[in-house]
């Protein structure tokens, strides 16, 4: 696409686009470095921008620490620093993660320029619906915790091509209301990231 011309001055690709896990750490506030590069490497290659669908990871953090998750009762606390046990169960805790499906802007002086996390989460297959569904779900199923990915609350947009822009993940673009706050905050177009994947035939 990067060869066509026109030259493109942005490049698309859909929600969940790749298999990995981009990660970002909240405490550094940086990414990590080899969850990313390839990313990098595509957009470098192109020469221009590229906006990609992926789940991304991150290392949840408050206060100058990070929260850590118990993986047996899912009991969460503050970490000090090394590691520490949790004080319900006595197993050792870890770094909190927590998992959001959003598109990333990435630049091609191989830097993450943009992000938005889906704020309308689909129920059951990314939230709960209820807060007292997970406790149910997770005895039955016998886990400390049930999966659920993380809402986004930004709706900033990203200066871009030459424009200003939003964008929405999935079934969101059926929810004007997402794309009006972008409208508000400046942006001038949506861009819709989704993977029609998911409702294959079979």
């Amino acid at each position: 696409a990067a060869k066509l011309e026109p030259r493109p001055v942005l490049i698309c690709w859909p929600e969940s686009a790749i298999f990995t896990y981009p990660t970002y750490d909240a405490l550094t506030k940086s990414w990590d470095e080899m969850t990313v590069a390839g990313l990098y490497d595509v957009a470098a290659e192109s020469g221009v921008p590229i906006l990609i669908g992926a789940l991304v990871r991150e290392r949840v953090a408050s206060g100058g620490r990070y929260r850590g998750d118990c993986p047996k009762c899912g009991a969460s606390r503050p970490m000090e620093e090394g590691p520490v046990k949790c004080a319900a169960c006595g197993v050792w805790m870890r770094v909190g993660i927590e998992i959001s499906n959003s598109a990333l802007l990435i630049s091609p002086k191989r830097e993450v320029i943009g992000r938005y996390d889906k704020s309308h989460l689909v129920p059951f297959s990314e939230q709960m619906p209820f807060p007292w569904v997970g406790p149910i779900v997770a005895s039955y199923l016998k886990v400390a915790k049930v999966f659920e990915f993380r809402p986004g609350k930004s709706r900033d947009p990203w200066n871009v091509a030459g424009t200003t822009l939003g964008a929405t993940v999935c079934y969101e673009a059926a929810d004007p209301d997402i794309s009006r706050i972008f409208a508000r905050n400046g942006a001038r177009a949506c861009v819709n990231l989704s993977n029609e994947g998911w409702f294959r035939d079979g």
